[in-house]
């Protein structure tokens, strides 16, 4: 009684245990969830708050660039340009209104830019202001007035007169004392702001602003809100702006915002250059809401878990009663079986079978002697043997097969266990073995415990079952799929037995229906006839027979049916081949028609059509259309050779040698002049060909008056020599071609590459195409569709540039007309002074003013082109990051003179230490982007190491030696763009955080 007692005391007190520490683990865990939760918020809104940050200040840096391209506008138009000094103000006006207008259309972010004197008043503008624009009294002018080392400033926000809210940003134009010329004004609309603050994910509830780092004003938000206390300054107890004032550039914490009460994680970044701070910040609800879920889940596991336990804890104590009563029935089972095992044994001795008897809770076998002879074995070589030493000889495929058959059973699905299997011989050959078996005992839970069986070698029946459906499966497979049509029936009752798919598809019926027909239905002749045939066929008197055979759809078809007799079990059988021999038949009465039809041919044929013999050249056979040619009557025809008609065969040897011996088996053309009999002549074209009728070679030949198809010719030859000497008149080269060769080509186009004439240019080139040079904004198709390709395309974009006989490239603007059906007239004309002048203002606009590194709008309007470029099956295309270590330092030390000579330095190392199609872009400040193309991508890290040490070892002038950190990745698949961009952003992140003057590739 005590230890039952101190039994039920420790499991109750096991329990309750188990639930407080189940409790203790989940609150510990909540807690631990809680706080990531709060980090991975934190660096979520981090990373969105460094990628909000970049994109503002590429903008604001884009549009300094701009403001720096308007002051040399104001600058050097009235030195460069005498007629400008000369104009009226209204022109003044115009002309850089135009230029500043241009310089708008590069960037979208900007409305207008203006140009105001030093007393504040407006002289030139891209475009009218919506708004009355005092600049004197406004204090950020004032400051750029009596602050001599300032030049850029921005306003606070002006709203026009439509509503519209702008941030301007001011450029200062001073002379070498300081002293103020003017101020050149960009008007940033606040609509692109406000997109930029929208283009980042922060899910519902959160928020992305941009603020005054110097009063907390508010310059945008998003989203909009109209509650009117988020748009005034900071109050000065707010977490936020305290870590700013306090001289803290980035930061993150979580916060209960003190304008709309609602709790966030928030990030912010102080721009370096700018006066404003980036925050951003996602919502309780959004950071919070995998964790409440969490906590919920693990409540409800906690209840089930207390549920379970409890209902474990009272079946472990029914059970206990029930398997000491168990134990005591499998002893007297066990005892009962041995007694049974005894008892049988003789008698499966006396039935040369293998047995085997299974413990299944044991896994425990005991094969007699017999089993392992069956695989050429003796149970000595075996021992000891278990359920694995069955398993271990058997086919893995049938094994599976009889594991399913055993589950079946011992769920009690099939009342015997019952299989057949492959078992590997001593040998190495493989025996059929039929296994028998079934469970004789089962415990409480109607699981398996004895099962015992016999396995009997069945190698010899299932080989001679095996050739038997081999040799049915061959006459199966020949009668199904046998091209012949073919029939079993019964020579008794004249039914249908079997059909293949050739008799199916040859009579129209389906199978169904052809079983069991009366072959009357198919068969034209009496049914006492086809018995008849039938009984002849049985007894193979005769088995070749003609019969018509009606078809499903009624059609009728001679056939010829080879019937021979089989003998089955259930009697003999008629097997028969069909073959539709109707066209047979039908052949002679089409060799008739088609003599017939022949006859009507010739006489009905537009040409001329002749049969001579090939030894004399008379006229055999002829066509009314060769009387008429000619001009003889029939009886006149009947006596000619070819000496009546050809004009220039004067006897037999010329027609051989001259006609006869050009004529084979293919057909040949010729032109010849034949004379008619009132001696008039008329140009044939003829085709020959040699043709065999009884074995006996003949001439065919078919010919058409072309006279005037020959005056037509000459006419169009003269028109071609007008169109060549009207094409050597024009001042553009001029070509005839239909794509692919070159009919004809005026002198310049020959003048121009250094050839004599066209023969001259086609021993080295096939079509023009091959010389286009393939560069940008060229067209540049070096196949026979490039006239298809370039005839699409806008007359703007049809350039192409080549290299003249002095190796220097021109540009040409195409033209083209329809000549003819395959013929095109092409006009080259040289454009070559425009195309440099647009080249070198695009060249000048996609080039970063400072370094002559390529900038954003480079990278902006060629990236899609670099990826198709770079990113092919052969290669990869890489981004790394650029970004020099304290760099910020530099211009603060020495001043921006010398931070501008570090920056321009750093570009031409970089130029100098990469590869040719490595393309440097400057992204901002002191970051570059690198464009690498890669055979592999485990080269990167490699090539940027090379660099960052090149960079290292360098002495900048006065600054000595500074790092960079680079931060890799390589392009996937059909990506945003800005995805791969903001990795490498991410590993110079990491590469700035391990301590700069490291390579990072993510």
């Amino acid at each position: 009684m005590k230890k039952d007692i101190n039994r039920k005391t420790f499991t109750y007190s096991w329990f309750i245990f188990s639930i407080c520490i189940v409790i203790t683990i989940a609150l510990i865990q909540g807690y631990f969830e809680y706080k990531n939760a709060v980090g991975n918020a934190t660096i979520k809104t981090n990373n969105l708050t460094i990628l909000l940050t970049k994109k503002l200040e590429n903008d604001f840096e884009e549009i300094d660039n701009i403001l720096k391209f308007a002051e040399d506008i104001i600058l050097t138009l009235p030195k460069e340009n005498k007629l400008f000094l000369e104009n009226s103000f209204e022109q003044k006006t115009k002309i850089v209104s135009e230029k500043f207008n241009y310089l708008i259309n590069n960037f979208e972010d900007i409305d207008n830019i203006s140009y105001a004197n030093p007393n504040g008043e407006i002289i030139y503008s891209s475009s009218q202001l919506n708004f009355n624009m005092d600049l004197a009294n406004k204090p950020y002018f004032q400051d750029l007035k009596t602050n001599t080392s300032l030049t850029k400033t921005f306003s606070n926000i002006i709203v026009s007169q439509n509503k519209e809210q702008f941030l301007a940003r001011l450029h200062a134009i001073k002379d070498e004392n300081g002293n103020l010329l003017g101020v050149l004004i960009a008007f940033i609309n606040m609509h692109t702001i406000n997109n930029t603050l929208s283009s980042i994910n922060i899910g519902e509830g959160g928020v992305s602003l941009i603020r005054s780092s110097d009063n907390s004003e508010l310059i945008s938000r998003y989203p909009m809100t109209d509650n009117l206390e988020v748009y005034k300054p900071l109050p000065p107890s707010n977490p936020i702006f305290i870590k700013i004032k306090n001289g803290e550039k980035a930061g993150g914490l979580e916060y209960i915002a003190s304008t709309d009460k609602h709790k966030r994680v928030g990030s912010f970044i102080v721009m370096d250059k700018y006066p404003f701070y980036v925050q951003v910040a996602i919502s309780e609800q959004e950071y919070l809401e995998h964790w409440k879920r969490n906590l919920l889940i693990v409540a409800i596991l906690i209840i089930l878990f207390i549920l379970i336990a409890f209902l474990v804890f009272i079946a472990i104590k029914k059970s206990y009663k029930k398997e000491q009563t168990a134990i005591i029935e499998l002893m007297k089972t066990r005892d009962f079986l041995i007694t049974e095992k005894n008892r049988l044994a003789n008698i499966i001795t006396g039935t040369n079978a293998g047995t085997w008897e299974w413990n299944v809770q044991t896994n425990e076998v005991i094969f007699n002697e017999k089993w392992a002879n069956m695989i050429g074995y003796t149970l000595d070589e075996i021992e000891p043997t278990d359920i694995n030493t069955w398993m271990k000889f058997v086919q893995p495929d049938d094994l599976e097969k009889s594991k399913q058959l055993l589950r079946k059973h011992f769920n009690k699905e099939l009342d015997y266990y019952e299989s057949e299997m492959r078992m590997k011989h001593k040998n190495g050959s493989w025996i059929w073995i039929k296994a028998r078996g079934k469970v004789i005992s089962w415990n409480e839970k109607d699981k398996p415990i004895i099962m015992m069986g016999t396995h009997i070698d069945v190698t010899k029946e299932k080989i001679l079952i095996q050739e038997m459906e081999l040799v049915k499966n061959r006459f199966e497979n020949m009668f199904k799929t046998h091209s012949s049509i073919m029939l079993l029936t019964d020579p008794n009752n004249r039914k249908i037995i079997d059909a293949n798919q050739s008799a199916i598809d040859f009579y129209g019926y389906t199978i169904d229906e052809l079983k069991g027909m009366d072959i009357s239905k198919i068969n034209l002749l009496e049914a006492k006839s086809i018995e008849e045939k039938q009984q002849e066929a049985k007894g193979s008197i005769k088995n070749l027979f003609i019969f018509f055979h009606k078809l499903k759809n009624g059609d009728i078809r001679t056939v010829e049916v080879h019937s021979s007799p089989i003998e089955t079990n259930s009697g003999v059988i008629l097997f028969s081949i069909i073959k539709d021999i109707t066209k047979e038949q039908e052949l002679k009465n089409e060799i008739l028609k088609e003599k017939i039809k022949f006859q009507t041919f010739i006489n009905l044929s537009s040409d001329a059509i002749a049969i001579l013999d090939i030894n004399t050249g008379k006229l055999l056979e002829y066509s009314r259309q060769t009387k008429k040619y000619l001009g003889y009557s029939d009886e006149e025809m009947k006596n000619l050779t070819i000496l009546d008609w050809d004009k220039d065969i004067k006897n037999i040897e010329e027609y051989r040698n001259n006609i006869v011996s050009m004529i084979g088996y293919d057909t040949t053309f010729i032109e010849r002049v034949h004379k008619r009999r009132n001696g008039s002549y008329y140009d044939a074209a003829i085709s020959l060909v040699k043709i065999t009728l009884d074995g006996e070679d003949f001439i065919y030949s078919s010919a058409r008056d072309i006279t005037n198809e020959k005056l037509i010719q000459k006419k169009l030859q003269e028109s071609y020599k007008n169109l060549e000497r009207l094409i050597e008149s024009q001042d553009n080269i001029v070509i005839l071609t239909d794509g692919e060769q070159i009919k004809f080509a005026n002198q310049k186009l020959f003048d121009f590459l250094g050839f004599r004439n066209l023969n001259d240019f086609n021993k080295k080139h096939k079509c023009i195409c091959e010389l286009f040079i393939e560069k940008d904004n060229f067209f540049s198709i070096k196949n026979d569709t490039w006239l298809k390709e370039i005839k699409i395309l806008e007359e703007s974009k049809r350039i192409v540039a080549i290299a003249g006989k002095d190796f220097q490239e021109h540009a040409f603007s195409v033209k083209m007309n329809n000549f003819d059906d395959e013929t095109m007239i092409v006009s080259f004309t040289d454009i070559s002074q425009t195309i440099s002048k647009n080249i070198y203002l695009e060249k000048k606009i996609m080039h970063d003013k400072l370094t002559n590194a390529y900038n954003r709008e480079f990278f902006d309007k060629n990236y899609k082109n670099l990826i198709n470029k770079y990113h092919t099956n052969d290669s990869n295309l890489a981004i790394a990051m650029l970004d020099i270590d304290h760099f910020k330092a530099v211009n603060d030390t020495y001043g921006h003179d010398i931070g501008d000579d570090v920056l321009i330095r750093f570009v031409e190392i970089i130029n100098k230490s990469s590869r040719q199609n490595d393309i440097l872009i400057r992204w901002g400040g002191e970051e570059f982007i690198l464009i690498l193309q890669l055979k592999s991508p485990n080269d990167l890290p490699k090539i940027l190491e090379n660099l960052r040490k090149t960079i290292e070892q360098y002495n900048f002038p006065k600054v000595g030696q500074k790092t960079c950190s680079f931060g890799g990745t390589i392009y996937q698949n059909d990506e945003d763009i800005l995805k791969t961009i903001k990795r490498a952003d991410e590993a110079v992140y990491e590469a700035k955080a391990a301590g700069r003057n490291k390579v990072i590739i993510i």
